[in-house]
């Protein structure tokens, strides 16, 4: 990938888009060495800077069996889209939520149909609604 050009950064040391740091952790949200086999499905959970992506979690199944999206809450999502560009294309979703304080949110998260990338997917959370994430974070990010 070019330098600077890519959703998430290279290294825990650096940043991604918009300033995302990254860190591997386990199912309970605690960091765990890189350098162990990993088994399950391993995570990587980055934050961001608000503006309006606050959190995205990595989501990767370590035998590589395709991984599925589905809304978070009951009903259907707001949307459902299938998507395509240069590097790949894959289906997303978007949807609102409340958070564990009260405030309004969105979510997000994007499946992968490509070969290289079909056994993860990401969630994003932030903004105020699943709408504004995807018109101020998901149009411009680089996939």
């Amino acid at each position: 990938m070019v330098r600077g050009l890519s959703l998430l950064p290279e290294t825990p040391a650096e940043s991604g888009y918009q300033g995302m740091r990254c860190l591997a952790v386990d199912e309970k949200s605690r960091p765990v060495d890189v350098n162990q086999r990993v088994s399950g499905v391993p995570w990587i959970s980055c934050n961001g800077n608000r503006d309006p992506m606050g959190k995205l979690l990595v989501e990767c199944n370590a035998n590589r069996r395709s991984a599925t999206i589905s809304a978070f809450n009951d009903g259907p999502p707001i949307g459902d889209e299938q998507w395509q560009r240069p590097s790949g294309s894959g289906r997303f979703i978007w949807e609102d939520d409340i958070t564990r304080s009260g405030s309004p949110r969105g979510i997000l998260q994007v499946q992968f149909h490509d070969a290289g990338r079909t056994f993860c997917n990401l969630v994003v959370f932030g903004g105020s609604s699943g709408q504004e994430l995807f018109d101020r974070w998901w149009r411009d990010a680089p996939f």
